[in-house]
């Protein structure tokens, strides 16, 4: 359970970050001032801003959620012949 508290966590965090690109009309120079403050004050690149934004937009909360790394269908170095 608290790993799925601290996944809504990282959601919720993300949500505060981008606020102000989220809710309201934003032209396109202070979309980019508001990029570049938010990187200078968050630490937060505007290149993942931008995946936010998209993810956001295309899944709503559930594309803020934090990807597992386990479950993202990438095979591992270690195939099942090896395994086995």
């Amino acid at each position: 359970m608290a790993k799925a508290q601290n996944l809504d966590d990282v959601a919720q965090r993300r949500i505060q970050i981008l606020g102000r690109l989220l809710y309201g009309e934003v032209d396109r120079e202070k979309r980019v001032m508001l990029m570049r403050e938010i990187n200078e004050k968050e630490g937060v690149s505007e290149r993942t801003l931008r995946r936010w934004l998209f993810s956001y937009a295309h899944d709503g909360y559930r594309g803020l959620l934090p990807k597992s790394k386990h479950c993202s269908g990438k095979s591992g170095s270690v195939t099942e012949q090896i395994v086995d």
